[in-house]
């Protein structure tokens, strides 16, 4: 997709300010994790080529130490729950298992005091970021596009390769991280409360990767990033909540043909919204390859199922893309 295209179906409402950054130290952290957690194969590797191998297990340790730095650095500061509006963490499990507050009628005025729960249908995804590997190798490839659904659903390809052809003498660098990202996001308003009220909403992400190839080292993610506002009134939503990975994927030893996929992860958030309020929640879903040098990732080809991120809590009936909610009611008694 061009990036004029790009642009055009990017809506305006949810930026990604700081964003590239953090989510590119984030796999490079991952990724130098993955390196040392099984380093088996890069100390072979680098025996074999006449090297220090645990010279290099050092320099990779104080690379990840730079970059846990770094990301500590741009890591926004956790928003603390207002316990006025109710605004608490909380677990996993199913929002329409929340209790519902019964129907009452409050002096002076006797108007109705309730809570309620619902879904909410994502829409298509527009394009977000796209990152191209560079570096000091010549790198080719892109994770891009192939269809949006009407529900939510993402289908992406690509073919990402790292030089060079031959192996450098006396030079192999695992340090060296080259990264494709490509994400998508999402818009969803929500219905107003009666009264004010605790809001959490839920929702999965299921995705799956079929690699026609892949020799490493590499690493494989998908991320999730939500952003959220009390009352929507046409200003921009920062992104800036990470949610959580569904799928980190290790591709350390070479292979082919093989479906990766991460459980279903569920997304479960809460926040306070006042009474006749638009809560609204922008959320980022993404996917990003951290590979070293003579490395390639090749995603599968036609006769294989399509590689897609399913966002959505998935009903008996296959729908993807809903969002459940749950409006749980402040004590009336603190609003007499």
């Amino acid at each position: 997709m061009s990036n004029d295209a790009s642009r055009s179906t990017r809506p305006r409402v949810v930026t990604l300010l700081g964003f590239q950054e953090r989510k590119l130290l984030q796999a490079e952290l991952m990724g130098h994790d993955s390196q040392l957690r099984n380093f088996t194969p890069l100390r072979d590797r680098l025996v074999a080529s006449g090297q220090d191998a645990n010279a290099m297990y050092r320099q990779i340790q104080s690379r990840r130490d730079q970059v846990m730095g770094e990301l500590k650095k741009l890591t926004p500061a956790p928003v603390r729950p207002d316990p006025g509006l109710g605004s608490v963490p909380r677990p996993g499990g199913s929002v329409l298992a929340l209790p519902i507050a019964p129907v009452r009628f409050l002096p002076p005025d006797y108007g109705p005091w309730f809570g309620y729960s619902g879904t909410v249908q994502m829409g298509r995804a527009s394009e977000g970021v796209d990152v191209i590997a560079q570096g000091k190798y010549p790198s080719s490839g892109s994770i891009y596009t192939v269809a949006l659904n009407d529900t939510g659903g993402i289908t992406f390809d690509g073919d990402l390769a790292v030089g060079p052809q031959e192996p450098p003498e006396n030079q192999y660098d695992p340090t060296l991280q080259y990264f494709w990202l490509h994400n998508w996001t999402y818009f969803i308003p929500f219905p107003a409360p009666v009264v004010t009220s605790t809001f959490t909403y839920s929702f999965e992400v299921f995705v799956l990767a079929n690699l026609f190839l892949f020799s490493g080292p590499a690493t494989l993610m998908s991320f999730i990033s939500v952003g959220e506002v009390a009352n929507f009134v046409g200003d921009d939503i920062e992104a800036n909540t990470d949610a959580g990975w569904p799928l980190v994927a290790d591709l350390t030893q070479p292979g082919a043909y093989s479906a990766i996929y991460g459980p279903f992860m569920t997304v479960q958030r809460s926040f306070g919204v006042e009474a006749g309020q638009v809560p609204a929640v922008a959320v980022v879903l993404g996917v990003v390859s951290a590979q070293a040098m003579m490395s390639e990732v090749l995603f599968g080809f036609s006769q294989m199922p399509p590689n897609s991120i399913s966002p959505g809590s998935f009903t008996r009936d296959h729908k993807q893309g809903i969002v459940h909610f749950n409006y749980n009611p402040i004590s009336p008694e603190a609003h007499q």
